[in-house]
């Protein structure tokens, strides 16, 4: 599944770098933590309908890859995970 940086989830949504990890860490947005090529930790943010919807709007839905690359399912919506 195709992960987003914080820097750009939080262009698409037009917030700030911090309101995304405020949203990470009340898990109103789901991530992973990988280390980046200088061995620091990042949070990579799996899609929601949110942000799908916003990279629609913004035409850079093509940021997931190939529409035959990703699939609704590869979308995560935290309230059917509850």
């Amino acid at each position: 599944m195709k992960t987003l940086s914080v820097k750009q989830v939080a262009e698409v949504l037009g917030v700030g770098p911090r309101a995304i990890i405020k949203r990470l860490d009340k898990k109103q947005l789901k991530g992973t933590r990988r280390l980046n090529k200088f061995g620091t930790e990042e949070w990579w943010i799996y899609p929601n309908n949110e942000i799908k919807a916003a990279l629609e709007k913004a035409g850079k839905i093509d940021i997931l890859g190939p529409r035959e690359a990703y699939t609704d399912a590869d979308v995560i919506d935290l309230e059917e995970e509850l």
